[in-house]
C-alpha cells in the first residue's frame, strides 16, 4: 500500500486515537433518547401501548433500581398462583441484576484500554521512537493492554453495554408473558456499536505495515543500536 509519508503517520496516530473518540461520543449517544417499547396492554382490550421514549442509559438505571428493590423485599405469599409471579419476577430482578453488572463491568474493560492507549501514544508519538520516556509510556499500557489482540477485543465490549435493551426486552417476554416490541429511532444501539467496532478494528489492522515501517507501533519496544548511551535514549 503506497500513501504519503504524512498521511501514513496521521493514519497510524488516528488508530490509538479513534476508539477512545468514538466511544466518548457513543456514550454520549447512549444518553440520548431514542428508544422506545411497544406492548399489548390486557386492560385496554387489545390496543397497544406505547412508552415514553427514554436512553438506553436512563433505561439500565431504572431497570437496575426496580431490580434492586425487588430483591430486597421478601417476597412472601400464600397463593400458588401469586407465588408463581412472586419467583418470576424476581427472576427477572437477577437477571437484570446480573446485566447491570455485566453492562458496567464492559464500560471498565473498553474504557481503560482506550484512554490509557491515547494518551500513551501522545506521549510516545510526541519523542524518538527509542527515547525512554516514549519506551516507558509503552510499557505503562502493555501492564494493562499487553498485547493486539487485547487492544482489538476491548472494541467489543461497548457491544455488551449496547444490548442491555434487549436483555430487557427477553425478560418481559419470558417471565411477565408480555407481547412487547423494541423500536430505536435509526439503528439500535449494538449495531451501531458494532460499525464502530469494526471502523477501529479496520484501521488498525489496515495500518500495522505503516506501522512497523514508521516505527509508530505501541506493541513494540524500539532501542538504540548506538553502543554510547544518550541522554533521553535506552541504555541498550
Amino acid at each position: 500500500m503506497t500513501a504519503p509519508k504524512r498521511l501514513r503517520r496521521l493514519l497510524c496516530r488516528a488508530a490509538y486515537l479513534l476508539p477512545l473518540l468514538l466511544g466518548v461520543l457513543f456514550l454520549v449517544y447512549t444518553h440520548v433518547p431514542h428508544l422506545w417499547f411497544v406492548y399489548d396492554d390486557p386492560e385496554q382490550q387489545g390496543n397497544f401501548y406505547i412508552t415514553d421514549t427514554t436512553s438506553p442509559a436512563q433505561l439500565q438505571k431504572d431497570a437496575k433500581e426496580s431490580s434492586f428493590a425487588v430483591l430486597d423485599s421478601d417476597g412472601e405469599t400464600d397463593a400458588d398462583g401469586e407465588a408463581q409471579a412472586v419467583r418470576n419476577e424476581r427472576s427477572f430482578a437477577t437477571l437484570l441484576t446480573v446485566a447491570s453488572v455485566v453492562y458496567y463491568v464492559a464500560l471498565v474493560l473498553f474504557a481503560i484500554p482506550a484512554t490509557l492507549t491515547a494518551i500513551c501514544s501522545l506521549v510516545a508519538f510526541a519523542l524518538p521512537p527509542t527515547h525512554l520516556y516514549a519506551n516507558r509510556a509503552k510499557r505503562l499500557l502493555h501492564f494493562l493492554c499487553p498485547n493486539r489482540i487485547c487492544f482489538l477485543l476491548s472494541f467489543l465490549f461497548p457491544i455488551l453495554t449496547a444490548l442491555f435493551p434487549q436483555v430487557l426486552l427477553f425478560g418481559y417476554q419470558t417471565y411477565q408473558g408480555l407481547d412487547i416490541r423494541l423500536h430505536y429511532q435509526g439503528l439500535p444501539d449494538w449495531a451501531l456499536a458494532l460499525a464502530l467496532a469494526i471502523l477501529c478494528a479496520a484501521l488498525f489492522l489496515l495500518t500495522l505495515p505503516w506501522q512497523a515501517e514508521e516505527h509508530l507501533d505501541m506493541f513494540r519496544i524500539y532501542k538504540s543500536r548506538d553502543k554510547v548511551a544518550r541522554r533521553g535514549e535506552e541504555v541498550v
